[in-house]
């Protein structure tokens, strides 16, 4: 779904799931990997709220099945509840992401996001030959800490802008 759904209808800004790469994509790379909808408790209509719904709707098709077979039902319950969990924690937790899951970091953050569709495991990039390593080489490296740099002038200058209203 990610890589047939998301990036490619996704890719045009008119599509209804276009979302995540215009979104959820933009974000990550302009904040190091860090999207904040993950970390905010509010519904709001953001990516991450937009997700869920996915999630919900992906859940309801299966629906016919589980009343066959309930225990297929349980699997793809469990399955997108673990999905849901170790990606939001990917993007709140980067150092943890980068290191458990450095193929999602790697399809985020490295120079080709038509690479590296796995979230949970790099298994099935691995068998269609999608899976591209860029977390650990010296690239990378570099570019982890000019991006660093950039996302701790956003904090810091988020940080003064949130002080500045609260004197005001």
């Amino acid at each position: 779904m990610h890589r047939w759904i998301l990036h490619g209808p996704g890719r045009k800004k008119s599509s209804i799931v276009s979302f995540h790469f215009h979104e959820h994509h933009a974000i990550a790379r302009r904040r190091n990997m860090h999207d904040e909808s993950y970390i905010s408790n509010k519904w709001k209509l953001n990516s991450k709220t937009k997700e869920l719904i996915a999630l919900v709707l992906a859940f309801t098709v299966h629906i016919p099945i589980m009343i066959a077979l309930p225990w297929v039902g349980l699997a793809v319950f469990l399955s997108i509840v673990s999905y849901f969990f170790q990606h939001a924690k990917s993007h709140k937790n980067v150092e943890w992401g980068r290191v458990a899951l450095s193929w999602h970091y790697d399809h985020h953050m490295g120079p080709d996001q038509n690479k590296n569709f796995g979230v949970r495991t790099d298994f099935f990039d691995k068998l269609f030959g999608t899976r591209r390593i860029y977390y650990g080489t010296r690239t990378e490296r570099i570019d982890y800490h000019r991006r660093l740099g950039k996302y701790a002038q956003h904090v810091v200058r988020k940080r003064s802008l949130r002080e500045s209203r609260m004197r005001e």
